[in-house]
């Protein structure tokens, strides 16, 4: 049985899509932008995965590299594309919130989350903790959407210390 769970910015735990990000819910434009605007190149990935951190400074070449490699082997992985999936015009698809169905996890959760998440709204995944015994929050100052980019060693040490304890 599953006896501990961390997450990390969950994105089903809201169904906003910030407003930077809407015209993403269009298939035709999430594909138009990937082919022309944002082509996979490695600047442009890059520039992609600065966009969901509060410090584009912590982002290390390597993951870049691996970043941009993982969407040349198959253009499906593209942001935009993925994004597309999950969004609608003006939300997250209903299939994948989840916050009614929160309450019923009885499961000690640990989320994480990012206090300058552009991805999910920090007031979402409060509302959701608070609302169950079980949720632990854990909100890293000047972090955006990648916690464990970001602050790898913080993230690695709330998640091991949750699991243990």
């Amino acid at each position: 049985p599953v006896r501990k769970i961390v997450v990390s910015n969950p994105l089903g735990f809201s169904s906003a899509v910030p407003l930077r990000f809407r015209p993403l819910g269009s298939r035709f434009f999430a594909k138009l932008l990937s082919r022309t605007v944002m082509k996979p190149t490695r600047a442009n990935m890059q520039n992609f995965l600065i966009s969901v951190l509060h410090d584009g400074a912590s982002l290390e070449p390597d993951f870049v590299d691996y970043f941009h490699e993982s969407v040349l082997r198959d253009r499906i992985t593209h942001p935009f594309l993925l994004l597309n999936r999950l969004f609608n015009l003006f939300s997250i698809r209903p299939e994948f919130v989840i916050g009614s169905e929160l309450s019923k996890i009885s499961t000690p959760v640990l989320v994480i989350a990012g206090q300058n998440d552009p991805l999910i709204p920090l007031r979402d995944m409060s509302k959701h903790c608070i609302m169950n015994p079980s949720f632990f929050l854990s909100v890293f100052q000047e972090t955006g959407h990648v916690a464990p980019l970001e602050k790898s060693t913080q993230f690695n040490t709330a998640a091991i210390d949750f699991l243990k304890a």
